[in-house]
């Protein structure tokens, strides 16, 4: 199992979502063709031709908050 599938089972499981890292999740997006589209502040956003929705991500410090990560699991999964 490679390192996306793993990232993907992670994202599967609502009870990870306190334990997301900022490497991980922009690992998990680039391989969902997401890249950086600037931002405001600490808040980053995260554009993909493949999906609608941009993501937006305020990291404090390494650390992601849990709200961001089901808002990840949202528009990945509704694409």
């Amino acid at each position: 199992m490679g390192r996306k599938e793993k990232l993907l089972l992670k994202l599967s499981n609502p009870a990870s979502d306190g334990n997301w890292t900022l490497g991980e999740v922009r690992r998990l997006l680039k391989g969902h063709n997401f890249t950086l589209d600037g931002g405001r502040g600490s808040h980053q956003v995260y554009v993909s031709p493949d999906f609608e929705n941009p993501i937006v991500l305020a990291p404090h410090g390494s650390q992601i908050k849990s709200g961001y990560i089901r808002s990840i699991r949202e528009i990945l999964t509704n694409p």
